[in-house]
């Protein structure tokens, strides 16, 4: 839950509501350019997902680097972006956020659902799978309501310092969630090849 949570939310929030208006009103990049920018963002990363799907479900001890290494990249990513000093960061910084970012949500089902069902009985697969599914959809939500109230409260998302503030709770549900995911992981078994 804490994986799907971290990975899958960032840029699930961008691509159902903030994503544009970041790349338009926050970055100031022309309708066209924004448009072609994250459209090419949620692209890119999908040519991964059935590679990295196979390599996780065939060596199941990368799962849990990859994990961690994909929580604390994008929840520091998104750090960084918030924490910038004098508005966003420059344009190549953003965008590498928003791939990194795209490329955990394409990526997250593949090790959040592997884990939900390591360990478990065939019949109770099905209620895990759900469990990790609400904990992202969840997350979104939360962060999509709450940057909207900020941006509301700052008149409106006029610049790249609203997003900075609206972004603020994802920013803190993502490290939380990936400081959950850590301490989890520290106690989780070594898994092998042949399920061991």
């Amino acid at each position: 839950m804490a994986h799907h949570a971290v990975a899958m939310t960032p840029f699930t929030m961008l691509a159902v509501l903030w994503g544009y208006p970041l790349l338009e009103r926050g970055a100031g990049l022309d309708p066209g350019t924004a448009g072609m920018l994250f459209t090419a963002a949620a692209l890119a990363p999908m040519v991964l997902v059935p590679f990295l799907a196979r390599l996780t479900g065939a060596r199941p001890g990368l799962r849990k680097p990859l994990a961690l290494t994909l929580a604390w990249t994008v929840s520091l990513g998104w750090l960084a972006v918030v924490a910038w000093p004098g508005g966003l960061p420059p344009l190549w910084a953003t965008a590498t956020v928003i791939v990194v970012s795209a490329a955990g949500a394409v990526i997250a089902p593949s090790v959040s659902f592997d884990y939900a069902r390591d360990g478990m009985p065939a019949q109770r697969t099905g209620v895990a799978a759900a469990l990790v599914n609400m904990s992202g959809f969840g997350t979104v939500v939360l962060a999509t309501t709450a940057a909207g109230a900020l941006l509301d409260a700052q008149g409106g998302p006029t610049g790249g310092p609203a997003f900075q503030v609206a972004f603020v709770p994802l920013v803190a549900m993502a490290l939380t969630a990936a400081a959950v995911l850590t301490v989890l992981l520290r106690r989780y078994p070594r898994r092998t090849a042949d399920g061991g």
